[in-house]
């Protein structure tokens, strides 16, 4: 059990560059440590000397796409490669959030909304050349729901109860209540190849062949990748035209720049397309006449995790403590310029379920809070208990100057704890929190 602090939930500063009809929404990445913007820059025309083809998108990722296989990926950036450009979904959201035909082109529910039966197309293949079936269907759902897979979308499917294929091109979808609308999965989660997967132990997915060179059936086929520098993307000539057809751009390349100042001296120049950019660099963009800003809102938490297993983190008052002690409203000025909102709660503001009650921060409470719990101030002013004294590692995704991990590492050494920041990338990041002790 992992419970978590909220610090801020954030709105992108995004900026576009109109290279091609190609649309990709593109979030940066979420640290479970960090406050950071995500930031898509493009450019309105070409800068710098060296010319690059305009059929290719050049993509910046802070860190690694974290796999190619879409039910086990947390990742914000490489969700969105697969979902719109390596896979495709059942249905997708048109610019109203409604649900339109895509791979299921036809759908009608029985009577007491228990039964959605949906009819699919005929023809669109496996970058490898075999066919999309309803088999794939059926095989994708169950394998999202097995616990050896260890999907964070298994929880999307606590209704499902199960499929029946009644051809390859139709199947029916049986739920244990009825259904109000058509579930948001269906247009989010890209489905997998069963021809490839049902013979690889679903407890060896995350490090599997798949992984790192997958197939896909969408408008962009996986070509190679040299990990931990860039991965890269071929149009498919054979994608059908009844689901939008081949995309313009012939190739998509996503490069990992973790530097801000790399990224944005790459846009700049034109050698970059699309990259997550420090929010603290949006006045540039504004004073650059080739860069568009654009601010469209992104629901999603930063949260500070605990692991309360283990001693302090175990104990209330010291989660309590730390929580009343973070000036989130100093982090989201200071660290992100302002493209952020405060938060008490990992459900962002505004939503019906949020608490929407402002974070407070109360250092005399806190540090009532560690006495109670036997942490008292000693020499240099740090804490501790029977000589040991009160230390904690932050570990986060990060790069560049680390501005908000080291905010909050001053507020709590503020209160006597000591804060020890550990940065990793994000395939060892999640290994880590994953892990389980022996």
């Amino acid at each position: 059990m992992m419970p978590t602090e909220s610090l801020a939930s954030t709105r992108a500063a995004t900026f576009v560059r109109k290279v091609s009809r190609l649309v990709l929404q593109t979030i940066s990445r979420l640290s479970a440590a960090t406050v950071a913007v995500a930031a898509c820059v493009l450019a309105t025309s070409a800068c710098g000397s060296a010319p690059r083809d305009a059929s290719t998108i050049v993509m910046a990722s802070g860190t690694d796409l974290e796999s190619g296989n879409p039910l086990i990926t947390i990742h914000s950036l490489t969700r969105q490669i697969q979902r719109h450009a390596l896979f495709v979904t059942l249905v997708k959201f048109d610019s109203t959030l409604q649900p339109t035909p895509y791979f299921a082109r036809t759908w009608t529910w029985s009577s007491d909304r228990r039964v959605l039966s949906m009819s699919l197309l005929r023809g669109l293949a496996w970058h490898d050349g075999v066919p999309t079936t309803a088999a794939d269907v059926q095989f994708t759902f169950a394998a999202v729901k097995d616990p050896a897979v260890g999907s964070p979308r298994a929880g999307d499917f606590a209704s499902l109860d199960s499929t029946h294929i009644v051809n390859d091109t139709a199947i029916q979808l049986y739920f244990r209540i009825s259904q109000v609308e058509l579930p948001n999965v269906l247009a989010e989660l890209p489905l997998v190849p069963k021809h490839l997967l049902d013979s690889v132990p679903r407890a060896t997915w995350r490090s599997a062949t798949f992984s790192r060179t997958p197939v896909g059936n969408g408008p962009f086929a996986f070509v190679d990748r040299i990990p931990g520098r860039r991965w890269r993307f071929a149009r498919n000539v054979a994608f059908p035209l009844a689901m939008g057809g081949p995309p313009s751009a012939q190739q998509i390349v996503v490069a990992v720049v973790d530097e801000a100042a790399t990224k944005f001296a790459g846009l700049v120049s034109g050698e970059l397309d699309i990259a997550g950019v420090s929010p603290s660099m949006a006045r540039l963009v504004v004073a650059d006449p080739t860069l568009q800003l654009l601010t469209p809102p992104a629901l999603f938490s930063n949260v500070l995790a605990f692991n309360v297993t283990k001693a302090p983190l175990n104990d209330v008052r010291i989660r309590r403590a730390i929580a009343l002690s973070i000036d989130r409203q100093r982090i989201v000025q200071a660290a992100v310029a302002g493209f952020a909102t405060p938060s008490s709660s990992a459900i962002p503001p505004g939503l019906p379920m949020s608490r929407d009650a402002a974070p407070i921060v109360d250092t005399l409470q806190a540090d009532r809070l560690l006495d109670s719990a036997g942490w008292v101030r000693r020499a240099k002013g740090m804490r501790a208990r029977a000589g040991v004294s009160l230390r904690l590692e932050l570990l986060t995704v990060g790069s560049g100057d680390m501005a908000i991990e080291q905010l909050v590492q001053s507020d709590l050494a503020a209160r006597g704890i000591a804060i020890r920041i550990r940065v990793a990338d994000q395939a060892t990041f999640l290994s880590t929190v994953r892990a389980r002790d022996k």
